[in-house]
């Protein structure tokens, strides 16, 4: 198999991957943002958000699909580097 186009798919899939998972962490950005616009409403001070368990969950919840995203972008930008130096 070419090793170019091996390296272009490995940087294609990868990038794809980081765009999911990006667009996940967008999404549960805007749930965060709902529920704080809704805790504020409710009239709670910054740390009783802060301590509330479900903004803690969403959070959490918000965290990982944004770290692997950036993970894989800089990912994507080293695979074809490797893909090249494996496959040579």
């Amino acid at each position: 198999m070419n090793v170019e186009l091996v390296a272009q798919s490995v940087t294609v899939v990868v990038g794809m991957g980081a765009f999911v998972l990006g667009l996940v962490g967008i999404g549960r950005s805007l749930q965060l943002q709902r529920l704080l616009v809704r805790k504020q409403q409710e009239g709670l001070d910054a740390a009783a958000v802060k301590a509330d368990p479900q903004v803690r969950a969403v959070m959490r919840r918000l965290r990982m699909p944004l770290l692997w995203a950036t993970l894989l972008a800089a990912c994507s930008v080293a695979a074809p580097l490797l893909a090249r130096r494996v496959l040579a």
